[in-house]
């Protein structure tokens, strides 16, 4: 739940688009209770740290690392505008808030089930209703627009002050998203669709002395309970080739992720290659799944999507061995895993990771799942992985 502190804060920043730079206290009171939330702790949002933000939203906030800076997302329960908030992400560049999303409606948080209604669709379309009529109570009439640059362009409603500008973002059956950023953004400026030609994947691969060889510098997306591991997934690869604005539900948009999430690779496959160019990225598959083919990918600096069936054992065993390689001599580990039973192959819990690293020694694989920092590297027996393993693909900077 979003707390009182939290619902003091945010309407201060969308108040210093209807009125003067500076707010007297009172205007600034006034505006939190239109909003609900409050949101500034002065009127220049562009000067505050991430960690000063943070603190007074009162609220666990999970850390994606960017190239310059990093991205904050907490799944938080509460109104906003008269909506109902499922998301708020906070971006940092080099130390200052720089944009701030607020999610609503999406079709993985907001709805149960796995077809839309037409009441879902009401539902919808009234939460749009009750944003662009709060904003324009706030903010005075918009200006139609659009947000991002090629297929992850969507139409916005904007709303501008000579320091702040509102991008209400909207896609039927998908997503509301409302953007809060500097005045002089422009929506094409707000997505960055192109990988840097500089970029080096080898320079993120790290060797410890124990034979483990991974991947570094994957930022982290945690995509909460709904069933959005592939866009998910996605969205951290894109984030670590330092492409930014193409989140996790633009992608499912893109993915034809179904209602409450799940996809399917076919539709993975097909739809975002057809998109792929457009970040000079290419997919692939891999081919045979063997250690070899493993390594050659991650020596690099290129993740591997991974395809499996997540069971129960499977996974207990992912977090048991993990803990047991920080407590337990190398060589002794080694030995113990190695006497393991050998996991029954079900066909359940279907769901993608990465595979971001191995070790010859022990014959593991290091893998990375979309569930939060704890996550960000665990350890498998390549053994286990060929029983619950299905099959494997890349996103290959050209």
């Amino acid at each position: 739940m979003i707390n009182k502190k939290f619902v003091k804060i945010l309407g201060v920043s969308l108040a210093l688009m209807v009125s003067a730079t500076t707010f007297a206290q009172d205007d600034i009171n006034a505006i939190n209770k239109k909003f609900g939330i409050n949101f500034l702790q002065d009127s220049n949002l562009w000067d505050d740290s991430p960690a000063d933000f943070i603190k007074r939203m009162g609220a666990k906030f999970s850390t994606t690392k960017i190239a310059n800076g990093a991205i904050h997302t907490t799944y938080a329960k509460g109104k906003v505008l008269g909506a109902e908030i499922e998301q708020l992400r906070l971006e940092e560049i080099k130390g200052k808030v720089s944009q701030i999303d607020f999610v609503f409606f999406n079709k993985g948080d907001s709805v149960d089930g796995k077809k839309w209604t037409p009441q879902l669709q009401r539902q919808m379309k009234q939460q749009w209703e009750t944003l662009e009529k709060s904003l324009t109570n706030l903010a005075g009439k918009s200006k139609n627009g659009y947000w991002g640059s090629g297929r992850v362009k969507n139409k916005a409603w904007i709303w501008k002050h000579d320091k702040f500008a509102l991008w209400l973002e909207f896609k039927a059956k998908e997503f509301i998203i409302l953007h809060i950023t500097p005045s002089n953004s422009t929506g094409a400026d707000n997505a960055k669709t192109a990988l840097s030609a500089d970029f080096d994947g080898k320079t993120n691969v790290k060797k410890d002395s124990n034979g483990d060889v991974y991947i570094q510098n994957i930022p982290m997306v945690d995509q909460g309970a709904k069933g959005y591991c592939v866009p998910a997934t996605i969205e951290r690869v894109l984030k670590y080739y330092n492409i930014q604005d193409v989140d996790m539900h633009k992608i499912a948009a893109i993915c034809k992720s179904q209602v409450g999430g799940g996809t399917t690779i076919d539709s993975v496959m097909t739809d975002f290659r057809s998109v792929s160019n457009s970040f000079k990225l290419r997919m692939a598959n891999v081919g045979s799944f063997s250690m070899n083919t493993i390594v050659a990918m991650v020596d690099k600096g290129i993740p591997v999507f991974w395809t499996l069936f997540s069971t129960e054992d499977y996974t207990k065993r992912m977090i048991e061995n993990s803990q047991l390689r920080l407590k337990e001599d190398f060589n002794s580990y080694q030995k113990i895993i190695k006497k393991q039973e050998k996991l029954e192959r079900k066909l359940e819990g279907p769901h993608v990771c990465l595979i971001i690293g191995y070790n010859k020694k022990s014959k593991e694989l290091a893998v990375s799942n979309s569930w939060g920092d704890k996550f960000t590297i665990t350890w498998v027996r390549f053994a286990d992985a060929k029983v619950v393993g299905r099959n494997c693909f890349v996103i290959n900077p050209r």
